[in-house]
């Protein structure tokens, strides 16, 4: 009887994680596409980096300078 048991409460416990471990009958579908990876080096990646690296070469001077260097809005 108490094997009865155990192999009932393991059956219970593989069947559980069987459930569990199924893949989701939708999968969610992702956003379109606005841009290509060119366009963004070109206009995020390139000058951000570029503000970074050379900040040492040419500091920016005023706040206008200061402000094109931050988030765009």
């Amino acid at each position: 009887m108490r094997s009865f048991v155990v192999c009932l409460i393991a059956g219970a416990g593989l069947l559980a994680m069987a459930a569990m471990a199924q893949a989701p009958s939708q999968v969610p579908t992702a956003g379109r596409p606005v841009g290509t990876m060119s366009q963004l080096m070109i206009d995020i990646i390139y000058p951000t980096s570029d503000a970074i690296f050379y900040v040492d070469r040419e500091p920016p001077k005023n706040q206008h300078d200061w402000m094109c260097c931050g988030p765009r809005r």
